[in-house]
């Protein structure tokens, strides 16, 4: 029904089979586990309730989100519907699917509309985004759960005194990101947060790796401004007076520059990735944070030392501009 590598940024899946043997044609069944919504009846938080229900509204003053609650709820879903050749019925948050199915790849193509493409429809009619969870089921009477095939994981192991030490100068770093000759420096580090917060926001750790590379590049162009020359040559020319070498330069920092132009998440490129190309992408993406921040660390203590000046910046904003006349139309 779908090959599942249409999702470039979702993680590889695979069919884990503890005990017994996948054979074809078989007859499916197969459970798609959304996670809690309002919109299936869930007592959870969200943007959707029930009319005439009496709505608790939450707003929330430290981040500035709203949030609803309906009572009585919406009522547990219980749809039931056939598209083509299969069965499919959506109780509560778990939708339930049958079909005859002929084949593996089949299965896998079928598996990946339901987990991924129905999640999009839903989108196109709810203000509460459905997110799959979990996909398991059995084929032929054999079990299976669909699931992601492998990732790698970075952690850190810190002594309490070295923990401590990196908060205090976090702290003390706080009139240096402040000045305003180191607004690049500021802007840096802003990029450099949020492509790590997109990392971890994502339902796997690389839904948000397109968007993730775009500012880790912006984070590089912030503190090595383009101006006169082309970006990527600003960006070497810089990373080697800090002492990078050219490999590190290379393999590291200026391919997110290469990643975010040939990627999609800067423009529209409905070209896909196959399955081994989205594993290194992850492992790429698993493995940069640490240069970046040791880049950005580097950078801060020279700044603060007095070695390293940034380019100035100028605002690019003037009262009228054509920002400021796009938003004033809304």
């Amino acid at each position: 029904m779908l090959d599942d590598d249409m999702f470039t940024y979702n993680e590889t899946r695979v069919l884990l089979v503890e005990e017994g043997r996948l054979e074809f044609p078989c007859d499916v069944s197969a459970d798609i586990e959304f996670s809690p919504s309002a919109v299936y009846g869930d007592a959870v938080p969200g943007m959707t309730c029930a009319a005439n229900s009496q709505v608790r509204v939450m707003w929330n003053a430290n981040t500035g989100r709203t949030e609803m609650q309906g009572r009585p709820l919406l009522p547990a879903a219980d749809v039931a519907e056939t598209v083509g050749p299969i069965g499919l019925t959506i109780v509560g948050h778990t939708l339930h699917a049958t079909w005859r199915c002929s084949s593996r790849e089949e299965l896998h193509g079928t598996l990946g509309a339901l987990h991924f493409v129905l999640p999009l429809c839903m989108s196109l009619e709810f203000a509460d985004p459905t997110v799959a969870a979990v996909t398991s089921g059995s084929a032929g009477g054999v079990p299976f759960v669909w699931q992601v095939e492998a990732t790698e994981g970075q952690f850190e192991t810190i002594r309490t005194a070295d923990r401590d030490a990196r908060l205090q100068r976090a702290l003390l770093r706080v009139p240096l990101l402040c000045a305003a000759p180191n607004v690049r420096l500021l802007a840096a580090a802003g990029y450099f947060q949020k492509a790590t917060r997109l990392l971890l926001a994502g339902s796997g750790p690389s839904e948000f790796a397109g968007e993730a590379i775009v500012n880790l590049a912006k984070c590089l162009e912030a503190l090595f401004p383009e101006r006169p020359s082309h970006s990527r040559e600003a960006v070497r020319r810089g990373l080697a007076q800090l002492g990078y070498d050219s490999e590190t330069i290379e393999r590291t920092f200026v391919l997110s520059l290469l990643l975010r132009s040939r990627l999609d998440a800067a423009h529209v490129r409905m070209a896909v990735l196959r399955a081994d190309e989205r594993r290194k992408l992850q492992l790429y993406m698993e493995r940069v944070l640490g240069r970046f921040r040791e880049l950005l660390r580097n950078v801060a203590e020279r700044v603060a030392d007095g070695q390293l000046e940034l380019p100035p910046h100028e605002s690019e904003r003037t009262a009228d501009d054509e920002l400021a006349r796009l938003l004033n139309s809304i």
